[in-house]
């Protein structure tokens, strides 16, 4: 007997009250379409506390991990279905026999097993413990393992009866958690090469939030190149994260040709806030209500409470902020985890990088604004020439296209 579904527990939505439903139909949508993206065409049904759905058993492990990465999903795994225990002739028999093959598929010297039973099928009279009882002594009866420890098991065998259908798994995976893309306003992230910008994108996604990417390259990128480029390759790799989103690649050239004076260490600031400008624009576009950058409080100099601030006010929208009080360390440990520190690893030139090494840690905002006056003429034209040489790249599965001009 083999696992023949996914058995799906959403997170956070007892939170939403008679919202529920609602969550739950755009958590299904998104993981319809995210599977479909991969070539797995199922329904993804739902039914009291969980979702499931059936891929073929050649396509089961390849659904489980687009599973895994799709925001607002606490927990799944493979599992065998079985129909409504409740009125079958045979009563318990079909899951004391799921359970058994499952656990006369793991190796059991020397390790120690417990089972947990979730029955939300009140026909069913025996109570939870009673079934934890009685399916751990058929498991020591029938199989290797014969060590119970209900504290510290090695694997735990689970059981779900629902008045539907009934899982056995063992094994469960950490879902992404959070809600389902599609519950909050979209945003838009600001995207470098470096290993935060990826992260503060992915938490908000985590956050019901369709998020668009826009990176400002510091040279030009070639259209018929992009699959070479790295931030198009971070891009891509959020993708498994976001879902169906775009990335938006301007050039800084523009800014850097007309930027004119001697250095004075507010380059990157000015620099800053005409990327925030962009991103407001672009979020106009499309519909987007604000903005994510990576910044982290005092990480670099351009990251200071006062020039956070200069950046805020160059904008109306709000600048959200996720990794504002994380360290690096923590910064490191989820970019692995959602698969990007890798490549934020590698070396790129970023533009920020060719200005001045030693940028101000304090700024005013109607100073940086005079500035703005004095030393980039044309400001309005200087943004719109840039906003008119985006490339534009699809980005879904982990895969990136270039969309026409």
């Amino acid at each position: 007997m083999s696992p023949n579904c996914i058995v799906i527990y959403p997170a956070e939505f007892t939170l939403k009250g008679h919202n529920r439903r609602l969550f739950e139909a755009r958590l299904r949508a998104d993981l319809e379409r995210r599977l479909g993206a991969a070539g797995i065409f199922v329904p993804v049904r739902g039914g009291h506390d969980r979702l499931h759905c059936n891929p073929p058993p050649a396509q089961l492990e390849a659904a489980l991990e687009r599973a895994r990465h799709t925001p607002g999903i606490a927990r799944l795994a493979t599992a065998i279905q079985l129909p409504p225990t409740a009125g079958h002739p045979d009563g318990l028999a079909p899951l004391e026999a799921a359970l058994l093959a499952l656990a006369r598929e793991r190796p059991a010297a020397g390790r120690r097993y417990a089972v947990r039973v979730r029955r939300s099928d009140k026909r069913i009279a025996a109570t939870s413990i009673e079934l934890e009882r009685r399916f751990g002594a058929a498991i020591a009866a029938g199989s290797d393992w014969q060590h119970v420890d209900l504290r510290q098991p090695d694997i735990t065998f689970h059981v779900d009866v629902h008045p539907r259908a009934s899982y056995v798994y063992c094994e469960p995976l950490p879902g992404a958690g959070g809600l389902p893309v599609g519950s909050a306003d979209p945003l838009i992230a600001l995207l470098s090469g470096g290993h935060d910008s990826p992260v503060a994108a992915c938490l908000l996604a985590r956050r019901g939030s369709p998020v668009e990417l826009v990176h400002f390259a510091a040279a030009h990128v070639e259209r018929a190149r992009v699959t070479e480029n790295l931030v198009a390759r971070i891009g891509a790799r959020l993708s498994r994260h976001l879902g169906r989103t775009r990335l938006h690649i301007l050039p800084s050239t523009y800014f850097d040709l007309a930027l004119s004076g001697p250095p004075s260490g507010v380059e990157v600031l000015l620099l800053r806030r005409f990327m925030a400008r962009a991103a407001a624009h672009l979020a106009l576009r499309h519909g987007a209500g604000g903005i994510v950058t990576g910044d982290s409080l005092s990480q670099v100099a351009s990251q200071t409470l006062a020039n956070m601030a200069s950046m805020d006010a160059a904008v109306e929208l709000p600048i959200l902020r996720p990794l504002i009080g994380l360290d690096k360390q923590q910064i490191i440990a989820l970019a692995r985890e959602i698969g990007t520190f890798e490549l934020s690893a590698q070396p790129y030139k970023d533009c920020c990088a060719l200005l001045g090494r030693e940028p101000r840690t304090r700024s005013v905002p109607a100073r940086l604004a005079e500035l703005e006056a004095l030393r980039l003429a044309d400001y309005p034209a200087l943004l719109q020439r840039t906003l008119n040489d985006a490339l534009v790249i699809e980005l879904e599965d982990g895969r990136l296209s270039v969309a026409p001009p």
